[in-house]
């Protein structure tokens, strides 16, 4: 029952962070008129966030890519010839 409480916590918080968004109020004003304490629909806020960016970023690879910059001596010389 655990992870099943913790699942349908999350969903809920997903709903009304959902329901701020697209209420077109400020997220105080909308945390006013819900009864919901502005800190607390932040951390859920950001629990989410986080942990979407952690499900995004997970699969990804780091790969090293090399970049060359451009000669400065032939750019400066176009300027000069202008």
């Amino acid at each position: 029952m655990g992870k099943e409480y913790v699942n349908l916590k999350k969903q809920r918080c997903l709903q009304l962070v959902q329901e701020c968004a697209h209420s077109g109020k400020s997220k105080r004003e909308w945390c006013a008129e819900n009864g919901i304490g502005y800190s607390t629909f932040m951390r859920w806020q950001k629990r989410l966030r986080d942990e979407l960016a952690g499900e995004l970023l997970a699969p990804q690879e780091i790969v090293p890519v090399q970049v060359e910059l451009p000669e400065q001596s032939s750019h400066r010389s176009t300027e000069t010839a202008l």
